[in-house]
C-alpha cells in the first residue's frame, strides 16, 4: 500500500514525458533532504528505505526521529549513496547539488524537488 502511495506522490510531483508509462515502485530509496525524509518515512515501506539523512534521527529536526533511528542514515556523499545501490534518490533543489550531479553521471535515477510553497 505504501509503495503505491510513494509512486503516486512521485507521479504527482514529477510529470512523465508524453507517452511514457509509469514505472514500477522503487525498491531502494535514498533521501538527501530532511523534508523528503519525512515523506519517505510516511509513504514508503521500511524495506524500501535504503537511507535517510542523519538529521532525520534528531528530535530537534524530525518529528519522526524515532522511526528514523530504525532506518539506515547517511551524511549525503555520493559514495555513501552508491554503496546503498538505490533505484531512486530524492533530493531538494538547493542542497546536495554536487552529490546529485555525481549520481546522475553514474546513471542513478535522481528526482529533485523544489521547496513547497
Amino acid at each position: 500500500m505504501r509503495a503505491a502511495l510513494l509512486t503516486l506522490l512521485l507521479a504527482l510531483c514529477v510529470p512523465l514525458p508524453a507517452g511514457q508509462a509509469a514505472a514500477a515502485p522503487p525498491r531502494r530509496v535514498v533521501s538527501l533532504n530532511l523534508l523528503l525524509d519525512q515523506w519517505v518515512m510516511l509513504l514508503a515501506d521500511e524495506g524500501q528505505v535504503a537511507a535517510l539523512t542523519e538529521l532525520s534521527r534528531s528530535p530537534n529536526y524530525s518529528p519522526l526521529f524515532e522511526k528514523a533511528r530504525r532506518l539506515p542514515a547517511i551524511r549525503g556523499t555520493a559514495e555513501e549513496v552508491l554503496r546503498r545501490k538505490p533505484d531512486l534518490v530524492l533530493a531538494g533543489r538547493w542542497g546536495a547539488s554536487e552529490t546529485v550531479a555525481l549520481l546522475e553521471k553514474c546513471g542513478v535515477p535522481v528526482r529533485v524537488f523544489d521547496y513547497p510553497e
